[in-house]
This record gives C-alpha cells, structure tokens and sequence, in this order.
C-alpha cells in the first residue's frame, strides 16, 4: 500500500501530510513499514542533503518511529558508506502496534524535521524524495 512521497522541505512540509487510515486484510500475518527518504538540493542550512533531519511515523497514535539522518555531511558521505552497508531503507515490523482484526481503522501519520524543528529556509528549500508503503505478508 502506497503512502506518503516526500517534497519540497520548507516549513509547510509537516502541514502537506494527513493521517492515513486503513484495515488490515483478513490472511495477513505480519505488516512492515517500509520507506526510503534521500534528501536532495540545499538551502542555506545545508539541507536537504547535508543537514541532520528527523523522519517521524506514528502508528495509531501511540507507537512513534523515528530515524534521524545525520550521516551524510558531504557531497559523497552516504555513498562512502555504502560499502560498509549503508542504504537508504527503512524496515519496521508494526505488526504488534495494528488492529489485525480489521474491524477497528488503524491511522499512520508521517512527519519530518530539520533539528528538531520544522524546516524554515530563507531561500532555495531543499526537496525530500520518499517512497513509503506498508506491506501485508500473508
């Protein structure tokens, strides 16, 4: 199941996201959240790609799943860590944190800062390429 797609990282980025609300279908087992969140461009901060963000997912409203992304640091800092395995993918089993019954909505919700803040540059926001989905194994 698709989910949220990132943007432009300025300070109406936590504003653009809506909670999300779903069933889980009836043969699932397991339910994995899964997403890859590269930033790009720069603005005076460094950011999107050289600053330190946080990427937040709360799964109905209790369980927050945050990655904070503070390695990159130079032009070539997450390639260089490639060989010491480094990807830009995020798996989290959310399956204890679900209504697996389907008979209750669950909601997810994604948020994202810069230091702990929302996002506020001047000029030349950076830009959030996410790809998130949830995943039912049967």
């Amino acid at each position: 199941m698709s989910l949220y797609s990132g943007g432009t990282f300025d300070k109406e980025y936590k504003q653009r996201y809506q909670p999300i609300k779903f069933t889980v279908p009836a043969s699932t087992k397991k339910v994995e959240l899964y997403a890859v969140i590269p930033g790009h461009r720069s603005d005076e901060n460094s950011c999107g790609e050289f600053c330190v963000t946080s990427h937040h997912f709360l799964v109905n409203g209790a369980f927050n799943h945050t990655r904070i992304l503070d390695s990159a640091g130079s032009a070539l800092g997450c390639a260089m860590q490639v060989g010491e395995g480094a990807v830009p993918t995020w798996r989290i089993d959310i399956t204890t944190q679900l209504d697996m019954g389907g008979i209750e909505a669950n909601t997810l919700l994604y948020f994202g800062l810069y230091s702990g803040q929302d996002p506020n540059p001047s000029h030349n926001p950076g830009n959030i390429v996410m790809f998130s989905y949830l995943v039912f194994y049967k």
